[in-house]
């Protein structure tokens, strides 16, 4: 299918594509598909998440599968198991195991031992979920929160401000607690209480940014829709078509193993070496 609608690496360095046909795994340059047909709850793949065992979590249009030495296990069909949607868009795995799902109910389910054990429903649509060494962090809108004795409050600043960067579309945390959030304007950086705007410290335009990733040199990433941006010493750096990328429409970043990047992009998917 060409309606690509998620996308992520397993521990094994295979690349799995989640779209509206089923589930694809790009291994040794081969593209089998994974369809109901296989175990998959149902064909539309609206995301992929890679676990720390080695499988992966796929939420779907009727609930969620768990995929693990070659074998589906099956969650949420017609809302069984305690979800609160069959409808599955967002899958996070915790530090310690725990599943959360984001449904089409403004809801977030927390999956464990089988089930759900415990629901949020929100006012605002949940857009991404991290995870720093004080726990979950959770991204509404335009604002950022954390689950605190499992209740959900507002993250904020030294001054008392809420921490509200602009409306976020994805998430990523590092080993220092430092969170990166891309923004419909702009990347912003929270690091010990301090908020840091890049795009306008390094006078780039304040535009949307899809998404984030981490390469093994430690330097952050950005994908946007003029291309994509790295993130060093304080300084980003812009690399579009006229450095040779294929699509300066990027919406999503995957590495593998060997150091390449893999990007979803408006002229499909490709490798960045």
């Amino acid at each position: 299918s060409d309606d690509v609608l998620a996308f992520a690496e397993s521990p094994d360095g295979s690349i799995w594509i989640g779209t509206s046909d089923g589930l694809t795994q790009f291994s040794d340059l081969k593209f089998p598909k994974v369809s109901s047909a296989d175990g998959l709850v149902a064909d539309s793949a609206m995301c992929v998440t890679a676990t720390a065992q080695g499988g992966l979590w796929v939420g779907t249009t009727n609930g969620a599968s768990n995929y693990k030495d070659g074998k589906f296990s099956n969650y949420g069909v017609n809302g069984a198991d305690g979800f609160s949607s069959v409808w599955v868009k967002r899958i996070f795995e915790a530090r310690n195991g725990d599943v959360y799902i984001f449904g089409a109910q403004k809801n977030i389910d927390r999956f464990s031992g089988g089930k759900v054990v415990a629901t949020w429903k929100t006012e605002q649509w949940p857009r991404d979920m991290a995870e720093d060494s004080k726990g979950i962090l959770v991204a509404f809108a335009r604002k950022l929160k954390q689950l605190e004795n499992d209740q959900l409050v507002p993250c904020r600043l030294p001054n008392g401000d809420e921490v509200e960067p602009g409306w976020i579309n994805d998430l990523l945390t590092t080993e220092d607690d430092t969170v990166w959030m891309a923004t419909e304007d702009g990347v912003f950086q929270l690091k010990d209480g301090v908020m840091t705007d890049w795009c306008s410290a390094n006078h780039f335009p304040n535009i949307r940014y899809f998404f984030l990733v981490r390469d093994s040199d430690g330097n952050i990433w950005a994908a946007q829709n003029h291309g994509i941006v790295r993130f060093k010493d304080g300084v980003m750096r812009m690399i579009t078509r006229d450095q040779g990328l294929r699509d300066n429409n990027v919406y999503a970043i995957v590495p593998d193993t060997l150091g390449n990047f893999w990007m979803d992009s408006n002229r499909g998917i490709f490798r960045v070496s």
